[in-house]
């Protein structure tokens, strides 16, 4: 009866101490890989998309937004152009300035996941023939300094020698 006794002490001293031992290491494992921390500042995000079309001075489109840090902001703009002979259906489609803007502060840092969508209507050849409606759309993760620009995008349109960059501020309010 003593052995048994010894023996069932035995099973249960060796079963409290596996389950100790595995919700330390649970505890551990939670400790040591912790989520991002979010500091709950404000950023203001400051995008200056710049059209420049040949020697023709460039057309600069300036948008803003403040987002606190971790979390999404989305700016919505759109206008339908009043222009006879729009290519296309006939109709015309609503020209669209679009910012998508996730911050997450690092120090004096802000690792920005920006998404961007813009278009242009230019007036067509002197000889003939209806504007041109041109699209540009960007998607992009960057780490800025705080306050300081950079520019983040320079595309060109595959039929013109028309050029687009954006160039990003994130400044921390706090």
């Amino acid at each position: 009866m003593r052995s048994l006794t010894r023996w069932f002490v035995f099973v249960l001293a060796g079963l409290a101490i596996l389950v100790l031992s595995s919700s330390v290491t649970a505890a551990d494992e939670a400790q040591a890989a912790p989520g991002p921390v979010h500091h709950k500042a404000n950023v203001r995000i400051d995008a200056a998309i710049t059209s420049r079309k040949g020697s023709d001075p460039p057309v600069v489109k300036t948008v803003s937004l403040v987002v606190v840090d971790g979390r999404k902001g989305s700016l919505r703009s759109a206008t339908v152009p009043e222009a006879p002979g729009f290519p296309g259906s006939g109709e015309p489609r609503p020209l669209s300035l679009n910012l998508d803007a996730s911050p997450e502060v690092d120090g004096d840092r802000v690792v920005l996941f920006l998404s961007l969508n813009h278009g242009i209507l230019e007036a067509g050849p002197a000889g003939g023939g209806g504007p041109t409606r041109t699209e540009a759309t960007s998607s992009l993760m960057a780490v800025l300094e705080s306050g300081k620009p950079l520019v983040v995008v320079r595309s060109a349109d595959p039929l013109s020698d028309h050029v687009f960059t954006v160039e990003v501020t994130a400044t921390i309010l706090r």
